[in-house]
Formats: structure tokens, C-alpha cells, sequence
């Protein structure tokens, strides 16, 4: 089997699709292609500082994200922080007004070590601790993570917050990496996502929710039946990465804008992995909609011979589901196949 993989339709009650691999080439200097359009909408509501608005691959600092929790802070909340809390090794405002309002402490007496790189342990907690400094604190929840164990004491509540209110996911094969650096494109994700939950904003299109428990039902029956499917063919079966979830869950949402594999950016579907901190290989995507149930969308795919090549790769070895139902009533269906 060749394997480049091939773009398939089927134009009748069903429209179908796969996609080939390949990543774009970013630049450093403007956001990558799958934080582009979110960063510049946080922007554009006044949530990130002059400051962080180029270098977005760069990895952003502890005095840098000081800069945009006060900004978050102060723009949510119409206040202006007039505390301050002092360190010696600096005086940046930024970092006092962070301090004085509980979201950030010292690594040490009197220290706070602001040029050190932000690690993702440390931009979660921060994260939570803004939540709650706006006067909203996140749900507590425990974190679910492969690699919890390696979470730093002070972090673990606060990644389990941020993970369960969707502000922030693993880098793959359900991993945290919570010593990794985090980078400004990252930092301001996460940002507008942590806006986004305060004030109770939606997905485009007024449809179901992915945490409706019908959506987490849909999905999982498509990942049983494609495991079901494997298991006739004598392949192994895929794994589930709760951050390849909500990427395809995220896709499924795309499909309802612009039912093909680019994105609504214009950029490829595959551009959803970096966005999520999935470094697993690509393998391909399989988008449908208007089927109702998760037998009908697998028949129709096992019956499209592309389609169903994909679903029998042996070169992927994890599954992504996501389901998506919008406010007609209509659903749309993706499955993202990674090495």
C-alpha cells in the first residue's frame, strides 16, 4: 500500500474525507498557523501586553507571564492591581502586582527569579490562582495524566483544575511534561481558553458541548468500533490521548464552518496537534457528517475504501474521536490517526 494517503469523497447523502501528511513551516516572528487566529483575538480584546506580541515560539519567562496575568487580571475585573509585593532580584511592576494579588510567589526568600523559563507545571498554577484572583476558581479535579506522579506537590490541584475545565491538556500519549518550558503562543492560548471559561463562552455554532455525555458516549462507541474492526483484521488496537480527543473534538467543531481538511484559518487539519502539544506523527483524518449514530458513521467510512484504509493503518498506533452536534440538530464526525 502506497503511503501517501489519498483525499476521497463521497458526494451522496454522506460527504467523506482523509488528508495526507505534511506540517507547514512557521515563523518565529508571528504566531504559528494553529494559534494564529486565537492569538489574535486575544489581542484584539486587550488580554495580552505589547510586550508578548512577537516571538510567539519563543519560551516565555516568569516576569513575561506576570505581564500577561496582570493584563488578564486588570482588563477581566476593570481594576487596576495597587498592591505590591517585592523581590529583590527585581523590580518589575508586573511581577509586584502578580505577587500582591496571590497569583505568583518567590522560588525562594525575597527571590522570584524572573528570567527563568515558565515551566507548564508553573503556568498551570498560575493559571488557577488568576481564576480564582478574578473570582472564579476552577472545579477542583484531580489530574488524570500518565506522568502525574512527576507533578510537583504545590502544582498537582492546579493542573487537575486546568486540565478538567479544558484550559489545558498533555503533550501526548496522555503525558504532562510538567518540568517543559510553556511558549508565549502557548501562554496566550491558554489565556484567552481560561477568559473563554469565565465568562461562559461557547463553541461557534450554538451546538452540543463536547462534555455533553451523549458526545463522550458517541465517541467512544466510534473508538470501540474501529478497534472492533482492527481486531477482524488481525491489527492491534489504538490507543486513546486525551489531548488527540480534544483535538479532533475541536476539528469536529471546524467541519460544521468549513467541511474539509483545511482549516477555517486555511491551514491543514494536522496544524491541530501542535496546538494541543501533540508531537505523535500524523497519520490522517477522516471527517463525515449528517449520520446520526456511531454505526452509521462507521459504515458509511468502512465502506469508502480510503476511508477504511485509514482506519486499518498499521502505521497508527493512537485514535482521536470527536463528535460534534450543532444546533440543527445535525452531527459531525472526526477521527485523527497519529503514530
Amino acid at each position: 500500500m502506497k503511503r501517501k494517503l489519498s483525499c476521497v469523497l463521497l458526494i451522496l447523502a454522506l460527504t467523506l474525507g482523509l488528508l495526507p501528511l505534511g506540517m507547514p513551516i512557521i515563523a518565529a516572528d508571528k504566531p504559528s498557523s494553529w494559534a494564529e487566529e486565537q492569538v489574535t483575538r486575544a489581542i484584539s480584546l486587550g488580554l495580552v501586553p505589547q510586550s508578548l506580541q512577537s516571538q510567539y515560539t519563543q519560551a516565555t519567562t516568569r516576569a513575561e507571564y506576570c505581564a500577561l496575568a496582570v493584563t488578564v487580571y486588570e482588563n477581566m475585573t476593570g481594576k487596576t492591581i495597587i498592591g505590591r509585593v517585592t523581590f529583590n532580584d527585581t523590580k518589575d511592576v508586573n511581577v509586584e502586582k502578580a505577587a500582591a494579588i496571590g497569583v505568583v510567589n518567590g522560588v525562594a526568600p525575597g527571590l522570584f527569579a524572573p528570567n527563568d523559563k515558565l515551566t507548564r507545571e508553573q503556568a498551570a498554577t498560575m493559571l488557577a490562582r488568576l481564576a480564582a484572583a478574578i473570582g472564579s476558581p476552577l472545579p477542583q479535579k484531580a489530574a488524570t495524566f500518565s506522568d502525574s506522579k512527576s507533578i510537583s506537590s504545590w502544582a498537582i490541584e492546579a493542573v487537575g483544575q486546568v486540565q478538567a475545565a479544558g484550559i489545558m491538556v498533555g503533550v501526548g500519549n496522555n503525558a504532562f511534561a510538567p518540568k517543559d518550558p510553556y511558549t508565549r503562543e502557548q501562554s496566550i492560548i491558554t489565556a484567552i481558553r481560561l477568559h473563554d471559561v469565565i465568562m461562559g463562552i461557547s463553541p461557534p455554532g450554538g451546538g452540543t458541548q463536547p462534555g455533553d455525555t451523549q458526545i463522550k458516549e458517541y465517541a467512544a462507541k466510534v473508538h470501540e468500533l474501529v478497534n472492533a474492526e482492527r481486531a477482524k483484521a488481525g491489527l492491534s488496537p489504538l490507543g486513546k490521548i486525551e489531548a488527540l480527543d480534544a483535538a479532533a473534538a475541536l476539528r469536529a467543531k471546524e467541519i460544521e464552518e468549513k467541511f474539509s481538511h483545511d482549516r477555517p484559518n486555511g491551514t491543514s487539519c494536522s496544524t491541530v496537534l501542535e496546538e494541543f502539544g501533540i508531537s505523535n506523527s500524523f497519520r490522517g483524518e477522516n471527517i463525515a457528517y449528517g449520520q446520526s449514530t456511531p454505526e452509521q458513521v462507521m459504515n458509511a467510512w468502512m465502506n469508502s475504501a480510503g476511508h477504511k484504509a485509514n482506519i486499518l493503518g498499521s502505521s497508527s498506533k493512537n485514535l482521536g474521536v470527536g463528535v460534534y452536534k450543532d444546533a440543527a440538530g445535525r452531527f459531525h464526525w472526526v477521527q485523527l490517526f497519529v503514530g
